[in-house]
């Protein structure tokens, strides 16, 4: 092997020392001690195919190689490596999705009432109750009236969260406040939260969602 491509080769090997390979991409494997030297630590050795057994591989025969193979080595050991981290990123993705829980928000005190009913979803206080939400839901009421329970779900990633909702009497699609800001139309919030000389605080209506489904039962009410 020439030193110029074993310098090359060692860059390369390198590069996949400090890859974040995901669990699941895991080759046990033997390595040449003349090329990575006898310090490689297994869990180097662990996370991908080196020297003659990735080359085999990758249908190439190292020992005794001229340049131009093991230059084609390290093209097709590169390519792979990109290959790795794209399928480990996507599928960070995909597994981060898959990581929802369903949120059925159950509203009582509707019973007679027609219109809308409009949900906000925060995840920290420092948005509670302001423009910065995490997720939005219009509800018609005669769609989702079930007895005297008005009832609609949300699938949001798993974490805390706190909601608060209102009926829009007037159906103009905002809440009215007074000149104080306090709500002139019936308000819910999680965990039937109340406040004292102000609105609910976030850590009063924060609630954790999990894998298993939940059901926040909420009571609507003027103020």
């Amino acid at each position: 092997m020439q030193i110029r491509e074993k310098v090359r080769f060692l860059a390369l090997i390198q590069v996949i020392k400090q890859s974040t390979c995901q669990p699941g991409v895991i080759i046990l494997c033997n390595y040449d001690r003349d090329i990575v030297g006898p310090r490689m630590s297994l869990a180097i050795v662990r996370k991908v195919r080196l020297v003659d057994n990735c080359a085999k591989l990758l249908g190439f025969h190292t020992r005794g190689s001229s340049m131009t193979t093991w230059t084609q080595c390290a093209v097709r050991l590169r390519q792979m490596l990109v290959l790795l981290l794209l399928i480990a990123t996507v599928g960070h993705s995909a597994f981060a999705e898959e990581l929802t829980g369903i949120l059925t928000v159950e509203i009582v005190g509707l019973k007679n009432a027609t219109g809308n009913v409009y949900i906000a979803v925060y995840d920290s206080d420092a948005n509670w109750l302001g423009d910065e939400t995490v997720a939005d839901k219009k509800v018609i009421i005669a769609d989702a009236l079930d007895g005297d329970v008005v009832r609609t779900e949300l699938q949001l990633p798993m974490g805390d969260y706190a909601l608060s909702a209102f009926y829009d009497k007037d159906d103009n699609g905002e809440l009215n406040t007074n000149f104080i800001g306090m709500p002139k139309e019936p308000i819910a919030t999680s965990n039937n939260a109340l406040g004292k000389f102000g609105p609910p605080k976030y850590s009063d209506a924060v609630f954790t969602l999990g894998a298993e489904p939940m059901i926040q039962r909420i009571d609507m009410r003027d103020l």
